[in-house]
């Protein structure tokens, strides 16, 4: 029989401890230390729960299952499963296995169906805030539940509703405001774990990753919305994806006799449809053209590219 019962808690990632022992006297001593509760497990269902601190096992301290037992007097014995259940702050590692998809923007002029892949990872902090639920919940009838094995039984869980709250924003937001959005996923997970007993204190989403056949796509929608938010009209948009693209297919063939192989023109924002087909630019705006070896927009007077250091003059034609 064991008079003395305890856990002595031996890491700050182990969370759940059952005891060895099953059969208990009332009268016993239970040692309950800070940052731990106590749970008295029956039957597949758990009772009373103790909090922290030296109590003697009673019909008093526990109503709930002395109603079950039915009958108890002096220091007959019973049998039951103590739980103890650590209250600490613990802290996760999330990772997302396969890609989200996310659209781009929620900008009106960007279709809804342009979508990118996106992962995501970061850490999250937990607690057990209701141990009688968790215990009922998670840890059943497990001999020992540390925080690793914990995290493996949440993974599941956690990473299918971090990815369904994930995919409700747009990547342009969850880009460029990390912090805001571990936020509001964070408050949304909170609400979902809790029906098992378990407290998210707090979630950061530490970065996010596109698919490699991704990153084209988005380096073009960012300069795309680079121009939509500046106040650029839609047809300006236009005109400078057109402009983009004439470029690489200028490129491709080593044309553009006129401004250099591959150069395109790429109207600046605020510059009218008239002046982006080829007008001189009035009040002494900047005309920028593309680069045909490293694609960076540069200053159209230019004769080497500032950024690679290539050779923009219209190349001759070699005698035949």
């Amino acid at each position: 029989m064991v008079d003395v019962i305890k856990w002595d808690q031996q890491t700050e990632d182990e969370v759940v401890f059952t005891h060895p022992n099953q059969e208990f006297q009332w009268g016993s001593q239970l040692i309950v230390d800070e940052s731990q509760k106590a749970v008295f497990y029956r039957d597949g269902k758990a009772y009373d729960v103790l909090p922290p601190g030296r109590q003697t096992l009673t019909t008093a301290n526990l109503p709930l299952l002395t109603s079950a037992l039915k009958l108890v007097y002096g220091k007959s014995p019973f049998q039951c499963k103590i739980v103890f259940v650590s209250t600490r702050k613990v802290k996760g590692k999330f990772g997302t296995p396969q890609p989200i998809m996310l659209k781009i923007s929620n900008d009106p002029q960007v279709p809804k169906f342009v979508q990118v892949g996106v992962r995501a990872f970061g850490d999250f902090w937990f607690q057990v805030a209701d141990p009688k639920l968790f215990v009922i919940n998670v840890v059943g009838t497990k001999p020992g539940y540390g925080a690793e094995e914990i995290r493996d039984y949440l993974n599941g869980f956690f990473l299918e509703r971090f990815m369904d709250v994930l995919a409700q924003y747009p990547f342009d937001e969850v880009y460029t405001k990390l912090d805001d959005t571990s936020a509001q996923v964070k408050v949304k997970i909170a609400t979902q774990l809790s029906r098992f007993g378990i407290s998210l204190t707090d979630l950061k989403i530490s970065g996010v990753s596109l698919r490699p056949e991704d990153e084209a796509s988005w380096k073009e929608w960012q300069e795309r919305l680079f121009y939509i938010k500046s106040g650029a009209r839609s047809e300006m948009v236009l005109t400078k994806d057109m402009a983009v693209q004439s470029s690489r297919e200028l490129a491709k063939s080593q044309g553009g006799a006129a401004m250099g192989a591959g150069i395109a023109m790429i109207p600046t924002i605020g510059m009218g449809m008239s002046q982006s087909a080829g007008q001189q630019p009035s009040g002494g705006e900047r005309v920028l053209v593309i680069c045909p070896s490293c694609s960076e927009k540069i200053p159209a007077d230019s004769t080497f590219c500032p950024k690679c250091g290539k050779s923009l003059a219209p190349k001759k034609k070699g005698k035949k």
